[in-house]
C-alpha cells in the first residue's frame, strides 16, 4: 500500500509537469528550522496474578502458674497460651514502561522540481530530509493489589510437674516424681481480610532522534503581486515519509502517508525568486515496533520556518 501511495504520488506530480497550459521550469532548494511536537504513549505492559500461603505463631503467652492440688498430689502448673495461624494472600500485579519524548529544534532540507502554471499554479515534486534530537523519559512502574486471609486457632499448652506426697503430717519424703505436658485447642477459629495497593516506580532518560525522509506532490497557488514586489503565496502537498526513530536501545521506523500545508511570500531577485514560508508537516498514525510487545505509536508533526531559492531551469 505504501509502495502504490509513493508511486501515484509520483505519476501524478510528472502529469502536472507535463501539463501543456505550463510556463516556466524551475528547480528550487531550500531549508530551515523545524519544531516538532512533544508526544507521549504507553509502551508496553504485562499482568498476571500470584497467591502465597505463611503459616507459625503469634507468640506464646503465659496464662496462669502457681501450686496445684490434685487429690493427694501436689505440684506447680504453667498455662501458655498461643495462636496458630495461617495466612493466604492472593493478588495481582500489572508492570508497565511509559515513554514521553521532547524534541529540541531540528532542521529540514530538500529540494524540488516544478512548473508554473499560467493560472497562478505551482505544481512540483520535492524530497526533504528532517532530523530532530530527542529526550526520552521512561516511566517504569510496577503496582499491585492483594487480598490476605488470616485463619487463627487459639491453643493452650500445659507444662506440670507434680510431687507425690504420702502423707503431709508425718512429712514422708518424696515418694515420687512425674512431669507432664499437653496441648489442647481451648478457643474458636477466626478469620480476618485484609486488602491493598502498593506499587513501585523510576524514571530513566535517553537520549535519541528522528530521521525523517519524505516524498511529496505539491501546489502552491500565487496570490497576485504585492507591495515591494513581494509576491504572497500558499498551499501544501500530499505524499509519503519513512521515520526512523533511536533512543538507547529503543530502535524502529515506520512509514506512512504525509501531508503538508503552509504559506509564504517571495521576493523576484534578479532570474531566481527567494522564498520565505511557514510550513505545517504532519506523518499520522505512526507505530514503532521495539519487539517482544513494546510499541510506542503516536504522530509526527512539525511546525517549520523555510527559506527557499527558486531559480528557472
Amino acid at each position: 500500500m505504501k509502495h502504490h501511495l509513493l508511486m501515484t504520488t509520483a505519476a501524478g506530480a510528472a502529469l502536472a509537469l507535463t501539463t501543456p497550459a505550463m510556463a516556466n521550469n524551475y528547480f528550487t532548494m531550500f531549508g530551515g528550522v523545524s519544531f516538532l511536537d512533544d508526544t507521549s504513549d504507553h509502551i508496553f505492559d504485562t499482568s498476571g496474578t500470584f497467591a502465597s500461603s505463611t503459616s507459625g505463631t503469634t507468640g506464646r503467652t503465659l496464662v496462669t502458674s502457681g501450686p496445684q492440688t490434685f487429690g493427694s498430689y501436689s505440684g506447680i502448673q504453667y498455662v501458655y497460651q498461643f495462636n496458630q495461624r495461617t495466612t493466604v494472600t492472593s493478588g495481582a500485579y500489572v508492570y508497565g514502561v511509559d515513554a514521553d519524548l521532547s524534541a529540541d529544534t531540528g532542521f529540514v532540507v530538500g529540494a524540488a522540481m516544478g512548473k508554473e502554471l499560467t493560472n497562478g499554479w505551482n505544481v512540483e515534486v520535492e524530497a526533504a530530509y528532517r532530523k530532530h534530537n530527542v529526550d526520552a523519559d521512561l516511566n517504569l512502574y510496577v503496582s499491585t493489589s492483594y487480598v490476605s486471609t488470616i485463619y487463627t486457632q487459639l491453643m493452650q499448652s500445659s507444662f506440670t510437674h507434680v510431687t507425690n506426697v504420702s502423707s503431709l503430717a508425718t512429712a514422708t519424703v518424696i515418694a515420687s516424681s512425674t512431669i507432664g505436658f499437653g496441648v489442647t485447642a481451648v478457643g474458636s477459629a477466626g478469620v480476618s481480610s485484609t486488602s491493598g495497593v502498593g506499587g513501585y516506580s523510576t524514571t530513566a532518560s535517553e537520549s535519541g532522534d528522528f530521521k525523517t525522509f519524505s516524498i511529496m506532490a505539491n501546489a502552491w497557488f500565487d496570490l497576485g503581486q504585492g507591495s515591494g514586489g513581494m509576491q504572497p503565496y500558499v498551499g501544501g502537498g500530499i505524499g509519503w515519509a519513512k521515520v526512523d526513530f533511536g533512543a538507547g536501545t529503543l530502535k524502529a521506523d515506520d512509514s506512512g502517508l504525509a501531508y503538508q500545508l503552509g504559506a509564504g511570500v517571495g521576493w523576484n531577485m534578479g532570474s531566481g525568486r527567494i522564498n520565505l514560508e511557514y510550513r505545517y508537516f504532519a506523518v499520522p498514525d505512526l507505530s514503532f515496533d521495539f519487539g517482544g510487545g513494546a510499541s510506542f505509536d503516536g504522530d509526527y508533526t512539525a511546525s517549520e520556518i523555510i527559506v527557499g531559492w527558486r531559480m528557472p531551469l
